[in-house]
């Protein structure tokens, strides 16, 4: 009998190992973390505006992944530094099949959704990220051959990173590098992840963290999918910049600043991504971006790149906001300038009723202008727009005896059509005897 019993647990050892090895590799027990789901336990619910259209269960989602082939995905990324992120063999469900069940369940399909509809994307920790039907759908790419290189005013991405795209699309990974939910810890899988349209598209590779999770018996501790019955808006073509002016910028605003700019866009919502030309061509995902507004997962902040550098007098930016859960915004045309340096004004001379207003030029300017009061802290008004920027001196006639006249002096040139002016030069006053 005790051979019998020795030769049983042997033979029960290798039943057990073999179903715990077809377990590891079908994702529903983790070696580290013991069993990640139940078999019917509910995973991930798919819902149309207030309504469940399914609850999926691992099984399920396993399900539609071997429908689709058990593919391995492969995504790139490109992050607010910038830099590349690549996240290699990805396995699980696509969007697409997964909403296509839900659908199919209720006598829909997915082409019932509108283009510019909704559909969010809630973590289990309650926080959702929206994107357009058009923009989540969108045919977008795996680049292998992802290159850059560090410029004066950022990382410029070469031609060469268009090569050989791979299609990828949405996907609900289930399993990561071989590792199953649980495995991985704050990585583990059960993220939403897509590609990019082009390869400096700022996509991160990751944009919905555990949408796929067990976490107790609670639907509202379980990632959602919600298909919106909303369209999406335009975005406003309106931003922000730290310099020269404060709050909201609208089209054609003229900004002096020092150097450089840093542009920001302030309509909560999703991630927003500014890109910009200063070539006169029209700006899209292709030109250089250089500010990401994070507004997801509940928390408002802008990760600024590299700033507009300003290396000539004037320059036209042409801006175009794209959002994943809007429609981009018309482009927006700013025109920014350096400033100029104020006039250091002479001492005034006096000859008779004559006052002569003198002046050192000033690189840059167009002209000046130059205003009088007859008090030091009085009200000064404009005498005499110079425009003639070689002009550097001006004579004030037929004054008053006895009265004492200040001067100030800017300069100023055109952009756009509109004069942008210096600060005032230092008060110089003279009294006529």
């Amino acid at each position: 009998m005790g051979d019998k019993m020795a030769k049983r647990i042997p033979d029960n050892l290798i039943t057990i190992l073999a179903v715990l090895v077809l377990l590891l590799g079908m994702g529903f027990v983790s070696a580290k973390a013991g069993p990640a789901f139940a078999e019917g336990e509910a995973a991930l619910d798919v819902y149309q505006d207030g309504t469940c259209l399914h609850s999926f269960t691992m099984r399920e989602l396993e399900d539609i992944a071997k429908a689709e082939g058990a593919q391995k995905y492969t995504f790139s990324g490109f992050n607010t530094y910038p830099t590349p992120k690549p996240c290699v063999e990805i396995e699980g469900p696509t969007v697409e099949g997964i909403l296509k069940t839900a659908l199919g369940e209720k006598g829909t399909g997915l082409e019932q959704i509108d283009g510019t509809q909704i559909i969010g994307f809630r973590a289990s920790d309650g926080l959702e990220e929206k994107f357009m039907k058009e923009s989540l759908f969108a045919q977008r790419y795996y680049f292998p051959n992802f290159r850059q290189e560090q410029g004066r005013s950022g990382h410029a991405v070469l031609a060469e990173s268009m090569a050989d795209p791979v299609p990828v699309p949405a996907v609900i990974s289930l399993r990561e590098e071989g590792k199953a939910y649980g495995e991985k810890g704050r990585d583990e899988p059960g993220r939403l992840l897509f590609g990019q349209i082009v390869p400096n598209e700022q996509n991160h590779s990751m944009f919905v963290k555990y949408m796929v999770t067990g976490d107790k018996e609670k639907a509202t501790m379980r990632g959602r999918i919600t298909i919106y019955s909303a369209a999406a808006e335009k975005l406003n073509a309106i931003v922000t910049t730290d310099k020269g002016k404060s709050g909201a910028l609208k089209s054609g605003t003229e900004i002096v600043l020092d150097r450089s700019v840093n542009l920001s866009h302030t309509e909560g919502g999703s991630r927003y991504w500014i890109y910009y030309t200063t070539d006169g061509t029209e700006p899209d995902m292709t030109s250089e971006m250089y500010n990401y507004n994070n507004n997801s997962f509940g928390q408002t902040g802008e990760k600024i790149n590299f700033p507009v550098m300003v290396e000539t007098d004037t320059m036209q930016l042409r801006v175009k906001v794209y959002g994943y859960d809007r429609l981009p915004s018309e482009i927006s045309e700013f025109t920014f300038c350096q400033p100029l340096a104020k006039p250091a004004q002479k001492k005034p001379a006096l000859k008779g009723r004559t006052i002569t207003v003198k002046w050192k030029a000033v690189s840059g300017a167009k002209g000046y202008q130059i205003v009088r009061a007859t008090k030091k802290s009085g009200k000064y008004k404009t005498v005499k727009t110079i425009k003639n920027a070689k002009t550097v001196s001006w004579k004030n006639t037929k004054l008053k005896k006895g009265k004492t006249y200040y001067y100030k002096i800017r300069a100023y040139r055109t952009v756009a059509g509109k004069p942008v002016y210096s600060s005032y030069s230092a008060v110089k006053y003279k009294k006529v005897k």
